[in-house]
């Protein structure tokens, strides 16, 4: 699993991060995840903002790691 396709797993399955950016109408928005991967970064010529990801986002990315070792 990349950085990458981290981040856009997480941008796509979000309800937070897409609520964010239709509700504030944010133009270009960048998406990066944190190195937490619990929250992502929303950043836009408007704004940059934190928003928490879903529980169950936060698990898959949790149960990627642990097939990892």
């Amino acid at each position: 699993v990349t950085a990458r396709a981290a981040t856009e797993y997480a941008k796509d399955q979000s309800g937070n991060v897409k609520a964010l950016v239709e509700q504030f109408e944010l133009e270009n928005p960048e998406f990066h995840l944190t190195e937490d991967q619990m929250s992502m970064i929303v950043t836009s010529s408007q704004a940059v903002v934190k928003v928490f990801l879903e529980s169950d986002i936060r698990q898959d990315f949790r149960n990627a790691m642990l097939k990892l070792f």
